[in-house]
């Protein structure tokens, strides 16, 4: 999940790209997908114990993890639907991708109109805060397993703090944009790298939760998350 905000971080390295001849972002990222899919054809395998390029300690590992669950003959979709805590998640999920869509949406305008840099100096500030995430995610996961390992926490509460964790700190990020209308290019960075890193911990929240409360059913729910989750890239920009 964390190799996402490295992808994220490439496309920033290439802003002089786009200041050059902009279709060249779209030839680039296009042929590298196209790449990609076929690495990921030859190497692919539908799991651990059919993998040819792993070793046997760590295919011994992944296969002693993975429960043997019954498989789903009918999915249960009215608890799919109603259920409070998948409707925990999907909240959540939500207003995670209004933050999303809203800074992915607005940053490059903010940068150009109130910060004053140019589209191309946009893309060199914006890398710290696009790459702290990386090292959030991972920070996250190991902060997670140490609590419910060694302090004996329960599964639940270390959703429900990592998920507050990085609701409340990218919000009071967001909010200080608010009390410091001009903000200089330093203090934008530094600002929003601190919320990029906290932000990413959502993955150990709701992201995570889905296998925690419904393991057999975790395609449905994540579906029907990412449906509703979809929604503020619709509305988001109209009702902001």
């Amino acid at each position: 999940v964390s190799g996402q905000y490295l992808g994220s971080t490439a496309t920033l390295l290439c802003a002089p790209m786009v200041h050059a001849w902009w279709p060249s972002i779209f030839y680039l990222f296009g042929g590298l997908g196209i790449m990609w899919g076929v690495v990921w054809g030859l190497i692919g395998a539908d799991s651990a114990a059919a993998h040819r390029y792993i070793g046997a300690a760590e295919r011994e590992y992944v296969t002693a993890s993975i429960p043997t669950l019954p498989r789903v003959e009918i999915v249960p979709w009215r608890q799919v639907i109603t259920e409070p805590c998948a409707l925990a998640i999907y909240t959540a999920h939500f207003c995670d991708n209004y933050a999303n869509f809203f800074i992915i949406s607005w940053l490059p305008k903010y940068l150009v109109d109130v910060v004053g840099l140019s589209l191309k100096e946009s893309g060199v500030v914006l890398l710290l805060p696009y790459i702290m995430p990386f090292f959030g995610v991972l920070s996250a996961g190991q902060v997670s397993d140490w609590l419910i390992t060694t302090h004996s926490w329960e599964v639940v509460t270390v959703r429900k703090v990592m998920q507050a964790t990085s609701d409340v700190v990218l919000s009071m990020c967001i909010l200080y944009f608010v009390l410091v209308p001009a903000p200089t290019a330093q203090e934008f960075t530094v600002v929003m790298a601190i919320g990029g890193f906290f932000k990413s911990m959502h993955i150990c929240g709701y992201w995570t939760n889905i296998v925690d409360i419904g393991p057999r059913y975790a395609g449905p729910l994540m579906g029907v998350s990412n449906t509703i989750a979809a929604l503020p890239g619709v509305i988001g920009n109209l009702v902001t």
